[in-house]
């Protein structure tokens, strides 16, 4: 700063000109990377801050800053050229200037004053920042303004820059009934209202974007999604500006609330830009947009969805062009595009009698008739074509798209007595005969094996609303149905898919692989171990197993993908698409309790077989939830304290093991020994013990929540009661959730 100011005095003096520098402190505002802004934010995420306390200056707003440079040009011609001081008045420390931010916004955050040798920072910051800016306040005849009364205007001065960008919304060129519902808000002052559809921008995510519907710059709308588009469209120009065949995107959409809408405009952006949209008609399941980006040739794919959120939610998900989910580099890339989009006027959007003209393609029923196919490529059973009746399924697409495309494919497959819950069977967004349409949720599935049970029938399915995940209810021998969690799923699948392989012909080797996540498990690698298989095992959520897909496809051996599970209920057999399939899923379990009933037993007893040849494994979820900035305070200090304290015991196991995902790093408790681990850094942590017991914590990516993982195994011997020792492990996982404070 010093250097800067006499080189400036020196370039004025050589030229003979007047000039003034004008020094200030601490400067703040509403808007920008500044110290008000970080407190803002910091107030939001935590309930608890801590903030240096011994270095002192005067916060000066930006505001008052610009009035008195104003003032300087407008009245200054008789001032001395030379350096002058501006700041507001008094004195305080960082961590009171806090404090009065968060008293004036009335966020309920506690300040806890820290010395600067605890902060430590590549700046060495002066204890004493205070200007006097009494001789410019004199010279200009200039108001005296303190600056906790500065403090009260930039804060006023938040809500009317929210008020700034609602009126934006309340012109044209965004839809009558936003500018109508906007203008509404301004005109009755619900000061509430705007802040929260207006404070900021939605965020879009490593996935896209998932939020309530309705106006605002931070709401799910037809301008947010155009915006949205528009930067998915600048980095597709970017990356693909050589490419030699037309550029074509696809784009789904499930049965929430105007998702047809958003699924349109996106179609219309992608047009006004050059690039073909291939749009489905009506509502088809994620899988389905996964295969279609694949056997289209398209270089990406977007599916307007929010998985099992409640009914005023919707969301965009974004797809590259091997069908997978996009993860790095292109997730990091695309977030920036979509962020460079600050109004509509950047937007191309085309009309919608020109883009139908030439750029919006609307798919037909040969798409659909090639995903069937991909799909009956899976089907193992020769016995369906004459005894598909035998069993009887009974299914429920939970108001969303698996009504849609599961009954025909189970149909396709051979099976004949199938039974829809017709109460579920018909599209609706608001998802009315459920509290949440998650099959991993046991009252999902609850109309289903009534159903069942009234019809006796071998399985109950229930799909998500977007048909990319499944639950399962098997029978239990006595009348009734037993739910199975996704690992136990994941374990029959494994078992059924490797061993039909091997029966009709298929020779496997390393070669060959398997793929499930850290927290899925162990059971899972260990079925695909004793086959002879390669194991892949990535992080929490699909889009990593279809990552390790698209690797091992482009690594030098091409390694042969054979299935896949997370124990979130998410599986892919084959390379039916890059990612959870429940379509094909459904179709391939049926097929299984299908030939099990011929040969006279049950899932339930498959499930123990397996356990008694790989080994007995149990797995139990604890989700605690944290709502608010001090939930998420809490979750952050729960993870730096077992990070920073790790325990020796865990009722009663030795812990031998940590597996520190953020840092990569493998570390052997015992031998001290310390090894890389070979995955992207993520805030999960995994304790071993000497019994071979897993403990993972996490934060929940999308939701308020801290997750609690636990896998225990034994051995079972020949005559071990099999039910006693389920019970063992049971106790087990209880006692170990106890140790880690999550019972």
């Amino acid at each position: 700063k010093a250097e800067g100011e006499r080189s400036i005095e020196a370039e004025m003096k050589k030229g003979g000109g007047r000039y003034h520098i004008v020094r200030t402190s601490w400067l703040y505002d509403n808007v920008g990377v500044n110290f008000f802004t970080t407190m803002v934010k910091l107030g939001q995420e935590r309930s608890k801050i801590k903030v240096v306390y011994d270095q002192r200056g005067t916060p000066t707003y930006a505001g008052s800053l610009s009035d008195a440079l104003r003032m300087l040009v407008l009245k200054g011609g008789d001032v001395k050229s030379g350096v002058l001081h501006f700041s507001d008045e008094g004195v305080t420390c960082w961590a009171s200037f806090a404090r009065a931010i968060f008293e004036e916004l009335e966020m309920d955050v506690e300040v806890v004053g820290i010395t600067t040798s605890e902060y430590p920072t590549h700046a060495l910051r002066p204890a004493n920042s205070h200007l006097g800016g009494k001789q410019f306040r004199t010279l200009l005849n200039l108001e005296k303004r303190t600056w906790k009364e500065s403090l009260k205007m930039c804060v006023g001065s938040e809500l009317e820059r929210v008020k700034r960008r609602a009126k934006v919304w309340s012109k044209a060129p965004y839809d009558k009934e936003t500018r109508d519902t906007v203008g509404m808000w301004l005109s009755e002052n619900k000061e509430d209202v705007l802040t929260e559809a207006f404070h900021k921008d939605i965020t879009f995510g490593t996935g896209g974007m998932r939020g309530i519907c309705g106006p605002g710059t931070n709401r799910i709308n037809a301008a947010v999604i155009s915006g949205a588009t528009q930067g998915l469209v600048n980095y597709i120009k970017k990356t693909k500006q050589h490419s030699s065949t037309p550029l074509k995107v696809a784009i789904a959409y499930d049965c929430r609330h105007q998702s047809y809408e958003f699924a349109e405009v996106t179609a219309r952006v992608l047009a006004g830009n050059g690039i073909q949209a291939l749009l489905y008609p009506e509502l088809r399941p994620t899988p389905q947009l996964s295969w279609t980006v694949r056997n289209l040739g398209c270089v990406a794919g977007v599916v307007v969805t929010a998985s099992h959120n409640p009914p005023e939610y919707n969301g965009y998900k974004v797809y590259w062009e091997d069908g997978g989910q996009i993860v790095s580099p292109h997730d990091s890339a695309i977030i920036g595009e979509v962020r460079k989009i600050k109004s509509l006027s950047e937007v191309k959007i085309a009309s919608r009698e020109i883009a139908s003209e030439d750029l919006i393609t609307l798919l037909g029923p040969e798409q659909d008739e090639g995903y069937l196919n991909a799909i009956l490529k899976l089907r193992r059973s020769v016995s369906l074509e004459e005894n598909g009746s035998a069993s009887c399924l009974v299914f429920t697409g939970l108001h969303g798209t698996g009504s849609v495309s599961v009954p025909p494919a189970l149909r396709a497959f051979g099976f004949s007595n199938i039974h829809e819950v017709k109460s579920q069977s018909l599209p609706d967004g608001n998802f009315p005969t459920v509290s949440s349409p998650n099959p991993e949720e046991g009252q999902a599935l609850a109309e289903a094996i009534s159903l069942g049970e009234k019809l006796g029938a071998t399985l109950v399915m229930g799909t998500d609303p977007d048909a990319d995940r499944v639950g399962v209810a098997v029978t239990n021998g006595d009348g009734g149905f037993q739910l199975l969690n996704g690992n136990e799923t994941g374990a029959l699948l494994f078992d059924y898919v490797i061993r039909c392989g091997r029966d009709n012909g298929d020779s496997y080797d390393s070669s060959d692989f398997v793929a499930s996540t850290v927290v899925t498990s162990p059971l899972l690698s260990a079925i695909g171990e004793s086959y002879g298989l390669g194991v892949r095992t990535t992080l929490t959520g699909f889009k990593h197993i279809a990552a390790a897909i698209t690797e091992e496809e482009k690594g030098m051996n091409g390694r042969n993908f054979i299935v896949g599970a997370e124990e979130s209920y998410g599986y892919l057999i084959k390379d039916t698409a890059r990612d959870k399939d429940a379509v094909a899923a459904c179709c391939v379990l049926s097929e299984l309790a299908h030939s099990l009933e011929e040969n006279g037993t049950t899932m339930l007893a498959r499930l123990e077989s397996i356990h008694r040849k790989h080994g007995l494994y149990q797995e139990g979820l604890v989700s605690i939830v944290k709502m608010g900035r001090e939930g998420a305070n809490e979750i952050s200090e729960m993870m730096s304290r077992f990070r920073s304290s790790t325990p020796g015991m865990l009722a009663g196991e030795k812990v031998v093991g940590l597996l520190d995902f953020e840092t990569q790093k493998n570390h052997d408790l015992i031998s001290s020994k310390v090894k890389n681990i070979d995955l992207p850094k993520s805030n999960v942590l995994q304790f071993v013990t000497e019994k071979g017991s897993r403990i993972t914590v996490r934060p929940s990516g999308t939701e308020p929540k801290i997750k609690f993982y636990v896998s225990v195994n034994t051995t079972l011997q020949e005559n071990d009661d099999y039910l006693e020792k389920k019970t063992a492990l049971t106790s087990q996982i209880a006692a170990l959730f106890h140790a880690v404070g999550a019972a």
